[in-house]
């Protein structure tokens, strides 16, 4: 409600930017992926090399991605036990049965993939 949100605001001024209402979203089906979107993000021109080199050697060390969606599998390899907290965020009526951490949907851990995988995450080396 507005009158919370100008509570926040006037607490935490100087640390927020904007707050957004909440607001239904849905997933899709699309998962393409490749490489050459970590080959993208490295280079401002045209033709691309091939490769994803972080500048500076940045690995997202240190840093701790959160990432909000329909839950991390936090049992996948390219996560090496970096995952902490995780609920499953799709289905709320009808939870992940399998998993202590779930994703019954797969789009948060694609997400969480490409902000943090071993093999195509930005910031591999993120918790």
């Amino acid at each position: 409600n507005d009158t919370m949100l100008d509570a926040i605001r006037i607490v935490h001024k100087e640390n927020i930017d904007f707050i957004e209402p909440d607001y239904m979203v849905e997933a899709t089906q699309d998962t393409s992926t490749s490489s050459w979107a970590l080959d993208r993000l490295d280079q401002m021109d045209l033709p691309l090399d091939g490769t994803f080199a972080p500048p500076n050697g940045m690995t997202g060390e240190g840093v701790h991605i959160y990432v909000v969606d329909t839950g991390v599998d936090a049992a996948h390899d390219d996560f090496l036990g970096r995952v902490g907290v995780s609920a499953d965020c799709y289905n709320s009526d009808n939870p992940c049965p399998d998993s202590a951490y779930g994703d019954c949907h797969g789009h948060g851990t694609f997400t969480a993939g490409v902000a943090m995988g071993t093999k195509w995450g930005v910031a591999k080396q993120a918790v």
